[in-house]
């Protein structure tokens, strides 16, 4: 067999030049573009990856990646979803999928997840509230909050929480952890990503998300592509742009029709 990385020779000039890949088949792609490119055999490249190149996504042989007219190894990796955004709400979707089954992946465009966790109640995290209830909302956002309320309630977090092994305390409103500092909450959670096995994307900033044949394609800045079937969204507000919260995800969010409402500064209790 020839090593991974070594070239076959091509007397055609393809687009790619093929290489051995011992990686497991995987099922075929149909063609969305109709670019040509030689081929030699079915084209397949392992679990989790696809061919990619600038003129197209294209079907793969069996046992073969692809160089591109450069050299270098282009290949996609495909997940069932896609969460863009690691902070809390993005790790516990995460968390979440994964035990569904999904075949997931967080895109965070810091170089580390959960920074304003560690900032979150002076830096001691109140994970919760004794009277969590959407009567503290305004009206026009009972609704929705009353809805996510009955789903993922106070009982539901603490449950969630207990199980990673994290303890609580109560001041009378508050829920706070026992060690009254947010990097616990943190690394429980951390815990959990590496105890399942989700990959994480550090310094992963999405500027873009195209439509595929196959689902979606997310698109870094730094030019990074990652295909899947979903997307979330938690990329977090406005609130802290020194932290990733800066509201870029408005504009994908806004790509796909939805309303964004202008945030506006606010403080609370």
């Amino acid at each position: 067999r020839r090593n991974a990385q070594t070239p076959l020779k091509d007397t055609t000039q393809p687009f790619f030049d093929a290489v051995e890949c011992p990686e497991p088949l995987f099922p075929r792609l149909p063609m969305i573009q109709s670019q040509k490119i030689h081929m030699r055999e079915e084209v397949y490249v392992g679990p989790k990856s696809f061919v990619c190149c600038t003129k197209g996504i294209h079907p793969w042989r069996q046992g073969y990646i692809y160089r591109d007219e450069v050299g270098q190894v282009n290949t996609m990796q495909k997940f069932n979803t896609v969460i863009i955004g690691g902070g809390a709400s993005g790790i516990v979707a995460a968390i979440s999928a994964k035990r569904c089954g999904k075949d997931v992946v967080i895109c965070e465009k810091m170089p580390r997840l959960g920074k304003k966790i560690l900032i979150s109640g002076a830096g001691r995290c109140n994970i919760s509230n004794q009277d969590l209830s959407e009567s503290h909302y305004n009206p026009e956002a009972r609704g929705i909050v009353k809805s996510v309320f009955s789903r993922f309630g106070r009982e539901r977090i603490e449950k969630f929480f207990n199980e990673l092994g994290l303890k609580f305390y109560s001041d009378g409103k508050r829920i706070f952890p026992v060690t009254n500092q947010a990097a616990s909450v943190l690394k429980v959670l951390e815990e959990e990503l590496k105890n399942l096995k989700i990959p994480v994307e550090f310094d992963f900033e999405v500027n873009h998300i195209a439509g595929s044949a196959n689902g979606f394609i997310v698109k870094s800045k730094s030019g990074k592509s990652i295909s899947c079937d979903s997307i979330v969204i938690t990329g977090g507000g406005k609130t802290y742009p020194s932290l990733g919260s800066k509201g870029s995800c408005y504009d994908l969010a806004k790509a796909f029709g939805h309303k964004i409402i202008e945030p506006v500064p606010s403080a609370v209790p």
